[in-house]
């Protein structure tokens, strides 16, 4: 179970790190402070993130600088704009208007044509993947290409409406044993060859876009509407589950979506809807869904709707945003296991 610390209130937007937190205020565009665990750290914010042991940050005069965790020190860099490749999580630092600095992970820091990091994108190493038609592979930082995958030889699905469509990626899930693993349209999942661009493996009618993957377990897990859905990566089983029975058993309609939900070895964080009929109240909520017995084993009700904001969590703490600008903030209570 969780137990709420506090509220932060006044809050627009955050990242977590450890036990750091970095979040920008609610003031208008251009006056937006930012904070890192309660103190201000400067104005006129646009993007931040933390990346090895430093929170970077960019403003409104194309300045970005660096904060330093441990001497709390302060640098400008040379760079104009601070972003994050989501996928996975390498740090993007804008140079100029035609090529972007990515620094990796071992804190090297490589020049890539823009063209490679806009579309959808994925970088493992000092690989770089994205899709357009194709799913490609390139070398940082000389962008020399490796392989190419035609999707098209992936054929055609059939939509809602009956109609055919040709594949597309909706994104790279991650690498698991050299397998590339990548989410597209039409409910597949496709394994790859990291080295060659084999197609190694496929799975259907599966919630592709929401999959993530859990390395500790070798799995794919993943929630769409009513579904529970979970990949072995190691026997290459798939199991499709229909929870809705165990969801309004907890008083929710539907969970509130979402592609990337944080997770553990036994639960998943969602956020979802519900409606007290005694009281005819509406309302959104925070939960934790056991991996195993697929229930709701936590709640907690927010004052607001969180609208698309999807919980976080960082060490023993879960972080939440609704639209009103609270951010809760919550903390595993002694010997729990969620």
């Amino acid at each position: 179970m969780y137990g709420i610390e506090k509220i932060i209130k006044s809050v627009s937007e955050y990242i977590v790190y450890k036990n750091y937190i970095g979040y920008k205020d609610t003031a208008s565009l251009k006056e937006k402070t930012l904070y890192l665990n309660g103190k201000p750290i400067s104005d006129a914010i646009t993007g931040f993130s933390f990346f090895n042991k430093k929170l970077f940050f960019s403003n409104w005069n194309n300045e970005v600088f660096k904060y330093d965790l441990v001497t709390e020190n302060i640098i400008k860099t040379e760079y104009k704009q601070v972003s994050v490749l989501s996928d996975s999580n390498k740090l993007i630092l804008k140079k100029d208007d035609l090529f972007s600095d990515i620094l990796l992970r071992n804190n090297k820091t490589h020049t890539i044509k823009n063209e490679l990091i806009v579309m959808k994108s994925y970088i493992h190493n000092e690989l770089i993947f994205n899709a357009n038609g194709y799913i490609s592979s390139y070398h940082i930082p000389t962008a020399q290409p490796l392989w190419q995958f035609d999707l098209s030889q992936l054929g055609t699905f059939q939509d809602y409406n009956n109609e055919k469509q040709a594949y597309k990626v909706e994104k790279f899930i991650g690498i698991h044993n050299n397998e590339l693993l990548v989410a597209c349209s039409g409910g597949k999942i496709l394994s790859i060859d990291v080295q060659t661009g084999k197609l190694l493996q496929t799975w259907d009618n599966i919630p592709a876009g929401y999959m993530q993957l859990d390395k500790q377990s070798g799995k794919l897990i993943g929630l769409s509407d009513y579904l529970y859905a979970e990949v072995d990566l190691n026997t290459k089983k798939t199991l499709i589950k229909n929870i809705k029975n165990n969801i309004e058993e907890a008083g929710l309609r539907a969970f509130k979506g979402g592609r990337d939900m944080p997770f553990t070895g036994t639960h998943i964080f969602y956020t979802a809807y519900g409606h007290d009929t005694k009281t005819d109240y509406l309302f959104d909520a925070v939960i934790a869904l056991n991996r195993n017995t697929h229930k709701i084993d936590w709640l907690y009700i927010v004052d607001a709707s969180v609208g698309t904001n999807a919980p976080k969590l960082a060490g023993n703490k879960l972080y939440q945003l609704d639209l009103d600008g609270n951010l809760y903030i919550f903390e595993k209570e002694e010997n729990e296991t969620i």
